[in-house]
């Protein structure tokens, strides 16, 4: 890095963003420390007193382009569907966000939540859009949860987990998904700082909570909308369970300790991500959620062919898939030996894969 100030932040994969000031030019590069290869670097902003642009802007375009750099991503038309590349049965976090914050839409700000404080390679994510003409999201939670089901059927991902994460506004979209009866599918809940200003709000969770004894996490700055249906959740949650965010902290990587602080509300998120990395919950008992079976597959003799498919509107994830497929009897070492790709009529992408073990 030839300008010597920056900030810099590290992502979950071990990469490091570094948000360059160059006179009023400012921008993001993305560097793997061990190589020491500039792997993307962000566009440009101009920094002037009339329009400054904050290093957490940058941060937010470095981690939306990252998110799609280590993993796969599928953009459908109401969610960001980012795609665990060492497991097809990665745990799912499904992610709806708030309004719009700083100029930054939800969609924006979560994935820097998501992507730079990190889920570790671990987790697959979906991150709801936001609508720019509106301050919610773009649609209904039941409704985009549906296309979100489709996506992962068509790429044959069974997760073996799903957490709902909620945060502030996004609470309207998952009161949607549960009286579509679909809160069977998750198997923790996570409500970070969700406003709960009427009973018709706070209601649905409070129900949830007492019907799902330590399957539901409250964080929380402030009673968002009404301090008493704050203390009805905590309670309905359990003291164990709901965490006070109150206090404000340093963005990761920010070294100024006077000018540069979050405020409680969206430190919610640093605290709740960093809950879901270093936690390991127990497999929730709610009704309808599908219990996750690994078993390692036996050693392949060699000479035996197998065929895989894999279709998706990502080409080189369909191929992805459809290797995954083709291997998934067998371990050991295989090449392969035929692939053919196919377009199908609603322009999916369809691969066939043949390997043989070595």
């Amino acid at each position: 890095m030839a300008d010597p100030e920056y900030t810099s932040a590290e992502l979950t994969n071990g990469l490091k963003i570094y948000v360059i000031r160059d006179g009023i030019r400012k921008y993001a590069q993305v560097q793997d420390p061990t190589t020491g290869e500039i792997v993307y670097t962000g566009p440009t902003y101009n920094n002037t007193p009339s329009n400054p642009v904050s290093d957490k802007r940058v941060l937010y375009a470095a981690a939306d382009y990252m998110g799609k750099y280590y993993r796969t991503s599928l953009d459908l038309k109401f969610g960001t569907l980012t795609l665990n590349e060492r497991s097809p049965s990665a745990p799912l976090l499904v992610v709806y966000g708030g309004i719009p914050v700083g100029g930054e839409l939800a969609d924006k700000y979560m994935q820097y939540f998501v992507y730079v404080n990190g889920i570790k390679n671990n987790y697959s994510t979906w991150i709801a859009k936001s609508n720019p003409n509106t301050k919610g999201q773009l649609v209904k939670g039941n409704e985009s949860y549906n296309e979100l089901n489709l996506a992962l059927q068509n790429n044959n991902i069974i997760p073996s987990k799903r957490i709902l994460y909620l945060f502030s506004g996004g609470y309207n979209e998952g009161k949607s998904i549960l009286k579509a009866g679909l809160g069977g599918d998750f198997d923790e809940f996570y409500l970070v700082d969700i406003w709960i200003g009427s009973s018709d709000a706070v209601n649905p969770y409070i129900s949830l909570a007492e019907s799902n004894k330590n399957k539901v996490f409250y964080f929380y700055a402030s009673g968002w909308g009404s301090e008493t249906n704050k203390d009805k959740l905590i309670k309905a949650v359990g003291p164990g369970n709901s965490i006070n965010c109150k206090n404000n902290i340093l963005l990761e990587g920010e070294a100024d300790p006077k000018t540069k602080r979050m405020n409680g509300h969206m430190k919610s998120n640093i605290v709740a991500i960093n809950t879901i990395i270093n936690s390991t919950p127990t497999k929730s008992s709610i009704s309808n959620t599908k219990p996750s079976t690994t078993t390692t597959p036996p050693q392949a003799t060699p000479g035996i062919i197998s065929t895989g498919e894999g279709i998706s509107p990502d080409i080189s994830f369909a191929k992805k898939i459809a290797i995954q497929n083709a291997s998934k009897n067998y371990s050991g070492s295989y090449d392969i030996v035929d692939e053919q790709l196919f377009q199908l009529s609603d322009g999916t992408y369809k691969w066939v894969v043949k390997i043989q073990y070595n």
